[in-house]
């Protein structure tokens, strides 16, 4: 099953919808690290835009992998390394 195929052929009006929620989600992310990059408490230089896709996108797989194997420990174990990359940003 190729997810990315799927969603590619979605119908135009729901794949926009899903790309503008996307987006929003992303930007809602960066927001936060750009305000915390301009507060000190996250490293300078790190790009806001690119890591809060990296999030997203980490969380959308875990998500996946977790429903295809029925395991909610697959799940778990994501959101253990995702908090240690989100506190890898901080100064």
């Amino acid at each position: 099953m190729d997810v990315t195929s799927e969603t590619i052929q979605l119908e135009e009006g729901f794949r926009r919808e899903l790309i503008d929620l996307f987006n929003q989600w992303r930007d809602s992310i960066a927001k936060i690290i750009d305000e915390g990059i301009k507060k000190g408490l996250i490293r300078k230089g790190v790009d806001s835009q690119a890591m809060a896709t990296t999030i997203i996108g980490i969380i959308e797989g875990a998500l996946l992998i977790s429903q295809l194997n029925k395991k909610a420990t697959d799940y778990k174990m994501v959101s253990d390394n995702i908090k240690r990359l989100v506190n890898g940003l901080f100064v």
